[in-house]
C-alpha cells in the first residue's frame, strides 16, 4: 500500500482511495475508536463523517477522519489524522485541523455506519 503524507499547514491534503467503503476487522474499530475519542477533547461539538481512510502499513495503521466542530460559534471542517499500533490497541500519536482531507485514489475507506 502507498504511503500517504500530508502537512498540516496546508490548506487541503490529499489521500487516496481504491475501493467503495467497507467493513473494517475489529483491530481497525480499535484503531478508530482510540484517534476520534483523542479528537474528541480538542473540538467542542465533534460530529464525523461516516467514512474514514485508512493506510496499513507493516507496524501500525494511519487514519485519516473528516469531520465538523464548532468554532467561535460556526460549524468549521476539521480533519483528524492518528498513527495507532498495527493491532489498534495503542495510540501512538493524533493530529487534527481546520480543513479537510481530499480524496484522490489509494487507500482503503471504511464505513462506520455498517459497523
Amino acid at each position: 500500500m502507498k504511503t500517504i503524507t500530508f502537512a498540516l499547514a496546508a490548506a487541503a491534503a490529499t489521500l487516496s482511495l481504491s475501493a467503495q467503503a467497507k467493513i473494517s476487522s475489529q483491530s481497525e474499530m480499535n484503531g478508530y475508536n482510540a484517534c476520534v475519542a483523542a479528537a474528541a477533547d480538542d473540538h467542542n461539538g465533534l460530529v464525523l463523517s461516516r467514512v474514514y481512510y485508512l493506510s496499513e502499513q507493516a507496524d501500525k495503521n494511519v487514519y485519516y477522519v473528516n469531520g465538523t466542530a464548532w468554532e467561535n460559534g460556526d460549524r468549521v471542517d476539521v480533519r483528524i489524522a492518528c498513527d495507532t499500533s498495527a493491532n489498534g490497541r495503542t495510540l501512538l500519536s493524533q493530529t487534527s485541523n481546520y480543513g479537510r482531507f481530499a480524496i484522490e485514489g489509494g487507500t482503503d475507506a471504511f464505513d462506520v455506519a455498517a459497523q
